[in-house]
């Protein structure tokens, strides 16, 4: 099911189309007291009218949404701690929604016993940062992700020539087929993933691209990616396939890992009940997820 605008006080995600069939076609919509946007989204979409005007008594709401359709959240990785929270969530919107309880803009979305947690999973998944989980959990191994990688490039049959590392991430993978004798560049869409993947590999080249509407001077013999797809949203996986043709040449290897369809399923399905329990609706938009 697809969804629109931000989850929020007045969200109509769930009956927005069927809101949306009642409306004439004017020139103008106006969109009054927009909650989460669901309506004027999908108005929008639809490119019905001619102008389209939307309001909200809070103002940061509307500049959250106004953010989003335009594309500027694409990049954004940072963590908020409580105390970043109380200073940034009245002008800040990315801080307001994403690091809220329940979305309600006022609230930290996490106690001070779990936040430390949070926090260090934050940095591991998003940064490939291991070193706030390894104070945690000091005999556990984190160092998963490009480890697991690491077996994928063996699947590689070619030996040597040009190749892409599409979601470097830290860099660990990008020279791992260095090693292996590949003339490879790194592309990323983080700029702080980016900075750590030059920080660690100064030989190397790393580019800031993504996945969806990466080009290249010239075709390559290799294209490898290892846990990136599944976090693209999955309507925009044929921009991404058609990215990856145009950038292979004749010939060219296609190595890839990526969650699928039922991976989490487990896990998914239990914060799905947590959710429900407290009045809320559990949803992602991920590949893995179903």
């Amino acid at each position: 099911m697809k969804t629109y605008g931000l989850p929020y006080k007045g969200y109509k995600d769930k009956i927005c189309e069927k809101i949306c069939s009642l409306f004439p076609i004017k020139e103008n919509f106006y969109d009054l007291f927009m909650g989460g946007g669901s309506i004027i989204h999908y108005q929008l979409l639809q490119n019905q009218y001619k102008n389209y005007y939307a309001n909200d008594f809070n103002p940061l709401v509307a500049k959250a949404f106004d953010m989003a359709i335009h594309g500027k959240f694409k990049n954004e990785t940072r963590w908020i701690s409580h105390e970043e929270f109380d200073k940034l969530k009245n002008v800040d919107p990315y801080v307001a929604f994403c690091f809220s309880f329940g979305n309600d803009l006022k609230s930290y979305a996490y106690g001070k016993d779990v936040e430390p947690y949070k926090k260090a999973l934050h940095y591991l998944i998003v940064f490939q940062d291991e070193s706030l989980t390894k104070e945690i959990f000091p005999n556990v191994d984190f160092s998963f992700v490009h480890k697991h990688g690491l077996g994928v490039i063996e699947l590689i049959e070619k030996q040597g020539g040009t190749a892409i590392d599409l979601g470097c991430g830290n860099g660990a993978l990008t020279k791992a087929l260095h090693d292996k004798g590949f003339d490879v560049i790194g592309l990323d869409a983080s700029d702080e993933m980016l900075k750590k993947a030059r920080e660690n590999n100064p030989g190397l080249e790393f580019r800031k691209a993504y996945a969806t509407d990466f080009r290249l001077e010239k075709p390559v013999d290799l294209i490898f990616s290892n846990a990136v797809f599944h976090w693209i949203d999955r309507g925009k996986h044929p921009q991404m396939l058609k990215c990856v043709y145009d950038a292979l040449n004749f010939g060219g290897e296609f190595v890839f890992e990526f969650g699928g369809r039922g991976n989490a399923r487990m896990i998914h399905s239990e914060l799905a009940k947590v959710f429900a329990k407290h009045g809320y609706e559990y949803k992602t938009n991920y590949f893995f997820a179903g």
